[in-house]
């Protein structure tokens, strides 16, 4: 079972070194970096966390066609391997409609997009050219694998057929067996060896139980307004929770979320509490679906801390023997 851990660079790239080399020496797998427009920016966070660490796989992402063009994501990967030979990913996703319009961008044809996005960059990497004669004049050293980050069964489903592995977000854990089973009986239909099933899930560790919940609140609210409707609609979420959720969001009125955000929503769609919360939390996933699990920002109030707790627990669960002692 791979452990990885996502960082928002939400927080400056000196304390994100400081939790991906702490993540390096306990023994995770990979660090991602997601991608919103009010933060830092992921590409220049990679760059940065590529130069600082020396096993840790990095992963770039969640990128989207819509902000980025293929061509720009080919490059952005490619470039990053001379710094981090061998140990680049990177994952194409819909992007979240919220923050595209806010950037005043359109979200159309999502499926297609993305699909389209998957075939160039994949071109582009292995050296060809595409049909309009996009090309890259230089080779990255090592292979990228690319994800796609998915939540619907029809995002899901292309995962299994064109890419390398896939990110079932937080939104699908309480159908996280279902969405896995998906991607991979089509990855299985498209022939593709080796495709990787990994589950990214929002994860806030604190002794507090109501602090870690807290924590973990912005993040899930997030990801409750792009889940698909049909989902909400067997979690029981009502429209008018989605309405004042959507108008916190959009104008960045955390604590307003804190307040409408039920908390038992909140445990559903994350892996949130104690340490023990935790261990039930993981041992309760369909682990015989996975290939891996990333643990999804905010991580808890004090994530390096974080950081070190849950590769206590996550490795004994999941019998990971560690690279270097804990981090002091």
């Amino acid at each position: 079972m791979r452990l990885s851990i996502e960082l928002v660079p939400k927080d400056p790239f000196w304390r994100m070194r400081v939790y991906a080399v702490t993540a390096e020496r306990l023994g995770y797998d990979a660090v991602w970096l997601s991608e919103h427009h009010f933060n830092r920016s992921s590409v220049v966070a990679a760059t940065y966390l590529a130069l600082r660490t020396r096993v840790l796989r990095i992963g770039m992402g969640v990128l989207n066609p819509y902000a980025f063009s293929p061509a720009l994501m080919a490059q952005f990967a490619a470039s990053l391997t001379e710094l981090a030979p061998g140990r680049v990913a990177l994952s194409i996703g819909a992007g979240d409609p919220v923050s595209l319009k806010a950037m005043g961008l359109g979200w159309v044809d999502p499926l297609r997009r993305v699909e389209e996005a998957v075939v160039t960059v994949r071109t582009l990497l292995t050296g060809s050219r595409t049909e309009g004669h996009l090309r890259l004049d230089f080779r990255p050293r090592g292979t990228v694998p690319i994800y796609l980050a998915a939540q619907g069964k029809r995002m899901l489903e292309l995962a299994g057929k064109v890419g390398d592995g896939v990110l079932i977000n937080s939104a699908n854990l309480p159908f996280l067996e279902e969405s896995a089973r998906r991607a991979r009986d089509a990855a299985t239909s498209a022939g593709r060896e080796g495709f990787a099933v990994e589950a990214e899930v929002l994860t806030s560790l604190h002794e507090e139980r109501a602090k870690a919940v807290k924590t973990v609140k912005p993040y899930v609210a997030v990801v409750l307004l792009g889940m698909p409707q049909t989902w909400r609609e067997r979690l029981g979420v009502e429209e008018g929770l989605l309405t004042r959720l959507s108008d916190a969001v959009s104008k960045g009125d955390w604590l307003r979320i804190h307040e409408v955000l039920p908390d038992d929503l909140a445990l559903a769609l994350s892996v949130s509490g104690n340490a023990a919360d935790v261990r039930r939390s993981l041992s309760e996933l369909p682990v015989r679906f996975l290939d891996g699990i990333v643990f999804g920002g905010p991580l808890g109030p004090y994530p390096r801390r974080a950081i070190n707790e849950l590769w206590r627990v996550s490795s004994e669960l999941f019998d990971r023997g560690p690279r270097g002692s804990p981090a002091q």
